[in-house]
């Protein structure tokens, strides 16, 4: 018997009143494991994208630090956001000759910076800062079941952060799938009017059926990891879990109805007569074909991501 133990039980009996349970040991041998891993794993990921050219110099720092605290938090939500990452930068490659003909800036791989890490990934992270904070203030296993009765704040946490993910992986299928469509995009605001491909705003039912699948890729991702790592005592007490798949496609569609949207009404789009593209700001040789000069591409994703996660949070209370 511990020193504390035996301290509440002499205690007790003097006074003569129940002897208290001693605190439970935190698991820091636990605790250490999971950061080395996150370590390990966070360091491969920027790694590669720097070497793949899917991250610029300040990309790759941004997404070690996204990927860290997503991979401490717990396996399950560090391997859901490597599998947007893994399939994101795959996709932007596909079709890249004729990307370059249609997008205005457009570079090989993506190199995405550090702006378009954090709009990705900057919400993705405090949830799970948050989650991982609620795991181990009570000393739990960080790998959780969705259970609005049992757990009210950890399953919101994780179905923000599904949602979240869901919602940016919906966007990056639609987009970089969408505008390789042969039928011509028509604004979401105007569905009768046709726009050029690359309109923010424009939509296909390639780029609709890709945000779909996109969204229910992460929800199956994440269902799964569950179904293999939660415990069998905790994953037996709690609800359903394939819902999860469910709410995965829901947020993609979601996320993405909700961009295109902000894209179309509060993004610039314009016609360039010189580059005969279409370009996201105003220039003196472009035509405006719609939206105003009020929020970047990164601003739209992230309050897209947003929004989502807020929709995802609360329909986790009714689905578990």
């Amino acid at each position: 018997m511990s020193a504390t133990a035996l301290a509440s039980t002499s205690a007790a009996a003097f006074f003569g009143s129940p002897p208290l349970p001693p605190p439970p040991a935190p698991p820091t041998a636990a605790y250490a494991r999971q950061w080395l891993y996150a370590l390990a794993l966070a360091s491969l990921m920027s790694w590669r994208g720097r070497r793949k050219g899917s991250l610029s110099r300040d990309g790759a720092a941004a997404a070690f630090a996204v990927g860290l605290v997503s991979c401490a938090a717990s396996v399950r939500l560090g391997l859901t956001l490597i599998a947007f990452f893994v399939t994101a930068s795959r996709l932007t490659k596909v079709g890249a000759a004729r990307k370059r003909e249609l997008e205005d800036g457009h570079t090989e791989g993506g190199n995405r910076n550090w702006v378009q890490v954090a709009a990705n990934g900057a919400l993705g992270t405090l949830l799970a800062a948050a989650y991982h904070a609620s795991t181990r203030a009570r000393g739990a296993a960080p790998e959780q079941p969705l259970d609005a009765a049992a757990l009210p704040l950890e399953t919101a946490l994780q179905a923000a952060y599904l949602c979240h993910y869901a919602a940016c992986n919906a966007d990056t299928w639609a987009s970089e799938l969408g505008v390789l469509s042969a039928a011509k995009p028509r604004l979401v605001t105007a569905p009768w009017r046709h726009v050029p491909p690359g309109t923010n705003g424009g939509v296909s039912a390639l780029g609709n059926a890709a945000s779909a699948a996109g969204g229910l890729l992460i929800g199956a991702v994440f269902w799964g990891l569950g179904a293999l790592l939660v415990g069998e005592e905790d994953a037996a007490a709690a609800p359903a879990q394939w819902p999860l798949v469910v709410l995965g496609a829901a947020a993609g569609a979601l996320g993405s109805l909700i961009d295109s949207l902000l894209g179309a009404t509060l993004q610039y789009s314009g016609w360039c007569s010189k580059k005969q593209l279409v370009v996201n700001a105003p220039t003196d040789t472009s035509t405006r074909i719609c939206g105003y000069d009020v929020l970047t591409n990164s601003q739209v994703n992230f309050l897209a991501s947003v929004i989502t996660s807020a929709a995802g949070a609360l329909a986790a209370t009714r689905l578990f």
